[in-house]
């Protein structure tokens, strides 16, 4: 089981550290599968940068990022609110530069999704946003073509 999630720390000083109590249940049970604990050192944008990257977790959490924007992005659209729509993806767009700039996938992600700010900033015919929508919804909720992902 792979999972993604977005944390939103509060402000803290370069070198303070902050931890995450993570807790594994099953099904919404009481019982604890397993625990454990996520550490964050706040750090100069520099030393952040010159950390050690994991290639592929950014790739995957850059897919899910832009599958919610779209996601919600498309949700504005629908109901008329094409300026949100488009603030929606200038977001994304700094949220994905906070990623490694030599990331290619996440480059690629960046770059897909630009014709995607005019498309969704203006009245979309209904087939397609329905379409859209379908796509980015599965993968936010880790599904492929309307089914269960299975990784081998």
């Amino acid at each position: 089981v792979d999972l993604v999630f977005e944390v939103v720390l509060p402000a803290g000083r370069i070198g303070e550290t902050l931890a995450l109590p993570v807790a594994l249940r099953e099904g919404g049970a009481q019982r604890l599968i397993a625990t454990g604990e996520a550490r964050w050192t706040y750090a100069t944008p520099a030393a952040a940068a010159a950390a050690p990257r994991e290639s592929a977790f950014e790739t995957e959490t850059a897919r899910r990022m832009v599958a919610r924007a779209e996601e919600a992005a498309l949700n504005a659209n629908r109901a008329g609110r094409f300026e949100e729509a488009k603030r929606i993806f200038e977001q994304l767009r700094v949220k994905l530069g906070a990623l490694d700039p030599a990331n290619e996938a996440v480059l690629d992600f960046e770059h897909d999704f630009g014709s995607e700010v005019e498309q969704l900033s203006a009245p979309m015919a209904l087939g397609d946003m329905k379409r859209r929508f379908y796509g980015a919804a599965d993968l936010t909720r880790g599904r492929v073509g309307g089914k269960a992902r299975k990784d081998p």
